[in-house]
């Protein structure tokens, strides 16, 4: 064996690694709650809802509140599988089990999707599945 194998060998297994550890920090963002950071798993976060000034991170994991905007929430996330159903409720497309008349059933959770919001929500549900709907 050369060593221009072994090189390309440990350059494609560094670059394996680099790019797994990207993926993995960009999955995960940080929450403080009561003094507290905590990091959570993006992919478990099932929905966000605004109680007075927090915002609840209902995941998996359980559930998390920090002092902050629905907004800065939704842009801590940065991701495109988030949509909103209400001003105050976020949802991970990824969760959603059932969308009916005015709700979305997400793990059992039925959350209202507000009339002003029905259309983005039902398009971004719609291109999350891999569809596309025509006359809309």
């Amino acid at each position: 064996m050369t060593i221009q194998y072994f090189t390309y060998a440990f350059q494609l297994k560094m670059t394996r690694a680099l790019s797994r550890v990207a993926r993995s920090a960009s999955d995960r963002i940080t929450v403080r709650q009561d003094g507290e950071l905590r990091g959570l798993q993006v992919h478990l976060i099932r929905y966000l809802t605004v109680e007075g000034h927090y915002v609840v991170y209902h995941s998996r994991e359980g559930d998390f509140s920090e002092y902050l905007t629905l907004s800065a929430a939704e842009k801590k996330l940065n991701s495109p599988l988030f949509c909103r159903c209400d001003r105050g409720c976020l949802v991970n497309l990824r969760f959603v089990s059932a969308i009916r008349k005015d709700v979305c059933v997400v793990d059992g959770q039925e959350l209202v999707i507000a009339r002003t919001q029905r259309a983005q929500f039902l398009k971004a549900y719609v291109e999350f599945l891999g569809g596309t709907r025509q006359g809309e």
